[in-house]
């Protein structure tokens, strides 16, 4: 039966969008599979909600659930899983509906390679492709998008990118020189197919350089930088731009910096950091901008300190400090008040660093009162994992002001810091829950190391007996955790301590 090939714009939505891919795809012959991998998802995937230009917003939800809840009360996990099932089935079905219907109207052939070709493929003639990119440009670019989008978020989890990486950049530099030369997509409804197609290659250009394909990942990284700094030129009140402009300037500051480039790189960061000051300052209210701007000053500073750029990295530290402490309301919320921690903790390490060790005393024992505030002010909204993290902190700050004023021989001073250094690890030994016995070795070490410690501070203030037990009580310790602790690593440390717990005992006895 011949049938007379119905126009592009009399088709359905769905059939149009289905259509359009085809049309601007650099291959001829598409697969079956291909397809499917963009308009209907593998259970479990997060993305289900692309498939709603397809199959509608509700797609008959509302139906599912009412019918399920008059047979019984299930979960709402079983609701959802029987109802993604529903729309999943609902795609493929579409998908092959749409595909006989433009075999009948002549806009696409199937072709079979073989007999044993469990693939079928399907090829747009360039005819009709010619037709739609001339007659229905914008039009085509527009359906296109949910179709992009899926690229987008399955890159992100390079499920794509690991098993095509080939054929992807090739589709996404075709793509390019469409727009280029003459398909243009600058247009297209509030740039979202500029938006869509800057991503990608963005998400390109960090796969390619984990994977030892540079000059790749400088090609896509220029060019997800250009079409997304256009977009924030024609469209200077859409904030979601912006914002993305300063993740890509971040990201290609990461891929030069990681490929020896540091000058150029930061040339990059500075671009990223105007952007997150301006968004912080204009919405001053938006935790996910201050969170941003105050993370990318550590994030710098611990860049030039990898470096050994001891000035820079302290002047970024301070200007994450300044932000924080100066910002109304940071200091009284944990994630600000971690950052100001570590922050501070670095600023006493560079100081120690570039010789002013009273400078980094001061910045320890500031580190120990915020460590303090966030391990009893926010015990609540900790997990247990950080409140261990938070406590070993404690204990080691402790511990390194304790060394500071021991080795300037004030032992009294410093042996309040080695009891705070005992109390902090004995605690978490105690209190802890949910610890495992690798972390309780961990701090019973670091609980012996601080005895022997105290124990020294009371040797200089010629409190032998004093100084006898603490190490006695340290030597106990080693015993027992060499005896307890199959790891031969961790056995030769244990019996190193406890070789100089003992000389030290020696000494007074």
């Amino acid at each position: 039966m011949n049938f007379t090939q119905k126009p592009f714009e009399n088709l359905p939505q769905q059939a149009q969008s289905l259509l359009s891919v085809l049309s601007v795809l650099p291959s001829k012959e598409i697969a079956s599979s291909f397809l499917e991998l963009h308009f209907s998802f593998d259970e479990g995937e997060q993305n289900i909600d692309l498939l709603s230009p397809i199959l509608g917003e509700n797609s008959g939800e509302d139906y599912i659930k009412s019918m399920l809840m008059s047979i019984g009360n299930p979960s709402e996990e079983y609701v959802d899983s029987h109802i993604e099932k529903v729309r999943l089935e609902k795609g493929r079905k579409y998908i092959e509906e749409s595909i006989q219907e433009f075999i009948n109207q002549n806009w696409i052939e199937k072709i079979a390679k073989n007999e044993t070709d469990e693939i079928v493929y399907y090829f747009l003639s360039q005819t009709n492709r010619t037709q739609l990119l001339e007659t229905q440009k914008e039009q085509i670019w527009k359906l296109t998008h949910p179709f992009l989008q899926s690229w987008e978020y399955k890159m992100q989890s390079d499920t794509l990118l690991n098993k095509n990486y080939e054929e992807y950049t090739n589709y996404t530099k075709h793509f390019l020189e469409l727009n280029e030369k003459q398909f243009p997509f600058w247009d297209v409804e509030e740039g979202i197919i500029q938006d869509s197609i800057a991503k990608i290659c963005k998400e390109i250009a960090l796969y390619a350089f984990d994977n030892d394909k540079q000059k790749d990942s400088f090609f896509f990284i220029e060019k997800s930088a250009f079409l997304q700094k256009k977009l924030t030129e024609k469209f200077p009140n859409n904030i979601e731009y912006e914002e993305e402009l300063g993740t890509i300037y971040e990201k290609w500051g990461d891929i030069l910096y990681k490929s020896g480039h540091i000058k150029t790189a930061f040339t990059f960061y500075n671009l990223k950091i105007g952007i997150a000051e301006k968004l912080a300052s204009l919405f001053p209210d938006n935790d996910d901008f201050i969170f941003d701007l105050a993370s990318l000053y550590g994030g710098l500073g611990k860049l030039d300190f990898e470096r050994e750029e001891y000035k820079k990295s302290m002047e970024w530290y301070e200007q994450q400090a300044k932000y924080i402490k100066n910002t109304e309301g940071l200091i009284q919320d944990v994630d600000y008040l971690n950052l100001l921690s570590e922050a501070t903790n670095q600023l006493a390490e560079i100081n120690n660093l570039m010789g002013y060790p009273l400078i980094a005393i001061e910045k320890y024992r500031e580190n120990i009162e915020y460590l303090g505030e966030l391990y009893t002010n926010f015990s609540d909204v900790l997990t247990v994992q950080q409140e261990l993290e938070y406590g070993d902190s404690l204990g080691k700050t402790n511990q390194k002001v304790g060394d500071s004023f021991y080795k300037k021989k004030q032992p009294k001073v410093a042996l309040d810091y080695y009891q705070e250094q005992i109390e902090t690890y004995q605690f978490l030994i105690d209190e802890a829950e949910e610890i495992e016995d690798e972390q309780i070795d961990y701090f019973q070490n670091l609980l012996a190391i601080g005895i022997v410690k105290l124990g020294k501070c009371r040797k200089a203030m010629e409190e032998n007996e004093i100084a006898l037990n603490l190490f006695e009580k340290a030597e106990n310790m080693f015993l027992e955790m060499i005896a307890k602790t199959s790891d031969q690593e961790d056995k030769e440390t244990f019996t190193n301590s406890l070789k100089v717990v003992q000389k030290l005992k020696n000494q007074i006895e």
